[in-house]
């Protein structure tokens, strides 16, 4: 990862496909994770130049 950017928990999908809707390379789709008391969600896009980025989100799991 080079770079990571939070992203809403709600927005994340949406933004992986306007990317990829303008020629964006995903190198991972979304996926869900936990961590602790904390979901996560994180995909993964690359830029131009072959950075990664990271966007993702986490919320506290409600017990």
């Amino acid at each position: 990862m080079d770079t990571y950017i939070h992203v809403s928990w709600d927005d994340l999908e949406s933004l992986v496909e306007e990317v990829r809707g303008k020629g964006g390379e995903i190198a991972v789709e979304p996926f869900i994770g936990t961590h602790g008391n904390w979901d996560f969600k994180n995909a993964c896009i690359k830029d131009p130049d072959g950075y990664n980025i990271v966007l993702g989100s986490m919320r506290e799991i409600l017990q």
